[in-house]
């Protein structure tokens, strides 16, 4: 993904729209109400549960995301975490930049 930050631990409501202009590639929690979930999906945000990997992060740690193998890893601790990898259908909502685009893509090929 282009986006350069991981957001770590945030209250919910404050995060979805900015998202795309602060240019936060994922954001990293212990977990998520299932809404908010499906609506940073929807609008291209990637979310990650990590009950570890979100309690062990510090400000400053470089992290790198293989959502297709279910692995983070703490670049900066060297540590890796498991995670459950998305589904195909969410990754290709991610990879197409959100659903309304996701939606815009298969239209377009159904044509």
């Amino acid at each position: 993904m282009p986006a350069k930050t991981l957001v770590v631990g945030l209250q919910e409501n404050t995060l979805l729209l900015p998202s795309k202009v602060l240019e936060i590639a994922a954001v990293l929690a212990g977990s998520f109400a299932r809404i908010f979930f499906r609506n940073a999906i929807n609008l291209g945000l990637l979310i990650i549960e990590s009950p570890e990997a979100a309690r062990e992060a510090e400000e400053g740690d470089i992290s790198e995301i293989d959502i297709n193998q279910g692995v983070i890893r703490n670049v900066t601790k060297n540590k890796e975490y498991k995670i459950k990898p998305l589904p195909e259908n969410l990754q290709a909502i991610l990879k197409a930049g959100g659903l309304m685009e996701y939606a815009k893509e298969k239209i377009k090929n159904a044509s």
